[in-house]
Order: C-alpha cells, then sequence, then structure tokens
C-alpha cells in the first residue's frame, strides 16, 4: 500500500497545467517522497503514488493533498474557516486552523520550479513550521527557491519525521 500524494490543477480554463509538466511534477515528488519513506519504518509501506485528481479523493489524515491554483486572487484557502494567512509568499501558502490543514501553489509566479514549490508547502503542511521556522533551513526550506534542484538532506530529514504525522486534509477547496 503505498503512501499518496494528491495534487489538484484548479487553474482557470485555458491556463491549466500542461500534461507533460503534470507527469514530471508528480515523477519529481513521486522520487522524493518515497526515498524520505524509505528512511522510515512507514507501516504504509515505503512508496509515494502521486496522483493528479479533479475531485475530491478518499485520503487518509496522514497523506497529503496540494492545490495548484491560478493565483493568490484565486485562493482556495481564503475560503477557510478560522484560517491563519500571515504565511503567505509570493509562490504559495500552507495553513491550518486546529482541525484540517491545506496548502496551495501559484501558478502564475511561474512553472520552472512547481516541484519544488509542491515540496515546500508540503514541509509547511506536514511539520506546521511558520515561514521564520522553516525558511531558515537549507535547500527547499528556503523562502526563495533559486534553482531547479532537489530537496537537501536536512530537507529529507525533516520530513521523515513528519510525514506520517496526522494532519487531516481540508477538502472542501474542492469546492472554489
Amino acid at each position: 500500500m503505498p503512501y499518496n500524494v494528491y495534487l489538484a490543477d484548479r487553474g482557470l480554463p485555458g491556463s491549466q497545467i500542461p500534461a507533460d509538466l503534470r507527469q514530471a511534477v508528480a515523477s519529481d515528488l513521486r522520487s522524493w517522497f518515497t526515498e524520505i519513506l524509505q528512511m522510515t519504518n512507514s507501516p504504509v509501506g515505503n512508496t509515494a503514488a502521486v496522483t493528479w485528481v479533479d475531485n475530491r479523493p478518499q485520503i487518509q489524515p496522514y497523506e497529503l493533498l496540494i492545490f495548484f491554483v491560478q493565483s493568490q486572487s484565486y485562493s482556495v484557502l481564503q475560503h477557510m474557516p478560522r484560517i491563519n494567512v500571515r504565511n503567505r509568499t509570493r509562490s504559495g501558502l500552507t495553513g491550518w486552523n486546529g482541525a484540517f490543514t491545506c496548502s496551495e501553489v501559484y501558478i502564475d509566479f511561474g512553472t520552472r520550479f512547481l516541484s519544488q514549490m509542491a515540496f515546500h508547502e508540503a514541509m509547511h503542511n506536514k511539520t506546521h513550521f511558520d515561514n521564520q521556522r522553516l525558511h531558515s533551513g537549507d535547500g527547499l526550506a528556503r523562502e526563495s527557491l533559486q534553482s531547479p534542484g532537489a530537496p537537501s538532506a536536512n530537507n529529507k530529514t525533516l520530513m521523515s519525521q513528519h510525514i506520517l504525522s496526522n494532519k487531516p486534509q481540508w477538502l472542501d477547496g474542492f469546492r472554489y
């Protein structure tokens, strides 16, 4: 049984992520999360399945969901009750409200680093670290992603400590 990571393209019609880029993002994330799972004693196995979805998935409380939205103006998180949005950056946002967690990546920031931005938001999602705490790290934890690199050894270690944490994902984002 794999660990599931769900990706949802909520871009505007005609400006959604092209199929070849979706494939590349899924491939990068599958590789990185599989490597991280292999660092754990995961009861769900040591492989990641990364799937693009159009509708609400059946998701376990320890699994991940990342929305890809056109821009901050089209944020799904802005609809989440009791959300704290002080941690927004130009490329994405992750927030939580005590019951649910939600992450989004902004497509209009550019498609060059979508895999890296998604992984960065996944780190916020699973650790619940705010910007100050996460961005003090190296690699893909930093605020500014300068190159299309992979997670650093420290990024992988951090995620291996949190990847199986129960952080139920906010599925009502599919309504927007």
